[in-house]
């Protein structure tokens, strides 16, 4: 166990006698906090890492009462075990990560007290835990879904199945903000409590890759919905559907609406790969306040846009509420890492060229 602190001589007497104490970081880190890089980077790490885990426990929270919602699967529910046990413990491992991160994230950014050790298990129970919430709810669970379900609203069976999987690439990607974001927290705030910069965070050329990355991630998620809007409006018209289409996180009743928000989440991130990749540096802070207003017109449509339409229907997901609750966050994490990382890529050359 460790903590951070550093020394500082005070005069203590008119013949300039000193005496060194110890000053904790949390006093100086209204001072010096931009003057040290590695210092403002593990509080800014530990306070997004806290922030990002209350997310991850508000999505095990959900997770967790859906299963008992009527319609679904409850928690006394026993006509498909195997489907009601994947869902319950994909919830519960979701809670433990997601508070055991906050725990880390508060005890560094708040209590001033950072534990390696502390951060190392978490790091290796975020892999291992979101592995298995990843693969359940992402994968095993819409699959089975897809296999056993009629073809929606007037869609050919085969064109079902195909927005039924353009749901499960969606998921990925948006999951994929999900969990790597606290997995990212994770390694920047080891990376920035030592000498060792672990995974390469403090390298300007890592800030670029990782911002192109998630760029791509943005993108991937946008061209599955622009795909899912496509196939909805050729079946089913621009107008709204009688029925809600259902192929998590691609649930609504405006196909057009979905073709529009897919074809945004598809343009914004190029340019912002565009950016990145060629040193644009003056337009970065301009790209990352006009990014809010995308995120704003993204959140719109997969929150109150598509679910608003759905909240007194009782077709699937029945409980759009909790729909809401789920994408309303998950839309803030794919959209917040392309831009961070963006800056840090414009912040980290600014510390090259001023140091």
């Amino acid at each position: 166990m460790s903590t951070m602190s550093t020394n500082k001589e005070l005069e203590l007497t008119p013949d300039s006698q000193t005496k060194t104490i110890t000053t904790p970081r949390f006093e100086r880190a209204a001072e010096f906090a931009f003057d040290d890089p590695n210092q403002y980077e593990f509080s800014e790490a530990a306070f997004l890492l806290a922030f990002w885990s209350i997310l991850v426990v508000t999505e095990g929270v959900v997770r967790f009462v859906q299963h008992g919602r009527p319609g679904a699967p409850g928690l006394f529910y026993r006509s498909n075990p195997t489907r009601f046990w994947a869902e319950l413990v994909g919830a519960l491992l979701e809670l433990i990560f997601g508070a055991f991160g906050l725990l880390v994230g508060l005890s560094g950014g708040v209590l001033d007290y950072y534990s390696h050790t502390l951060t190392c298990i978490l790091f290796l129970m975020q892999v291992v835990l979101g592995a298995y919430v990843f693969i359940a709810y992402v994968v095993v669970i819409p699959a089975y879904r897809i296999a056993t379900e009629d073809a929606q609203l007037s869609l050919t069976p085969g064109a079902s199945k195909t927005l039924g999987v353009l749901g499960i690439l969606a998921s990925a990607s948006f999951c994929l903000a999900l969990q790597g974001g606290q997995f990212v927290f994770i390694t920047r705030l080891i990376a920035y409590s030592g000498p060792d910069d672990f995974l390469g965070h403090r390298a300007t050329a890592a800030c670029k890759r990782r911002a192109v990355l998630w760029n791509l991630v943005y993108a991937a998620a946008g061209l599955w919905t622009l795909a899912a809007g496509a196939i909805l409006t050729h079946f089913e018209g621009a107008g709204l559907t009688a029925r809600p289409f259902f192929a998590p996180p691609i649930v609504g009743r405006s196909p057009l609406f979905l073709l529009i928000t897919g074809a945004v989440m598809v343009v914004w991130p190029l340019v912002g790969i565009a950016i990145t990749l060629f040193d644009l540096l003056d337009v970065v802070r301009d790209y990352v306040c006009a990014s809010f207003v995308v995120f704003l017109f993204v959140h719109v449509s997969f929150t109150v846009g598509q679910l608003g339409l759905i909240a007194d229907n009782p077709a699937p997901p029945g409980n759009a509420a909790a729909g809401a609750a789920l994408h309303s966050h998950l839309v803030f994490m794919l959209c917040f890492l392309p831009p961070y990382f963006m800056f840090k890529h414009l912040r980290a050359r600014n510390l090259e060229i001023y140091p």
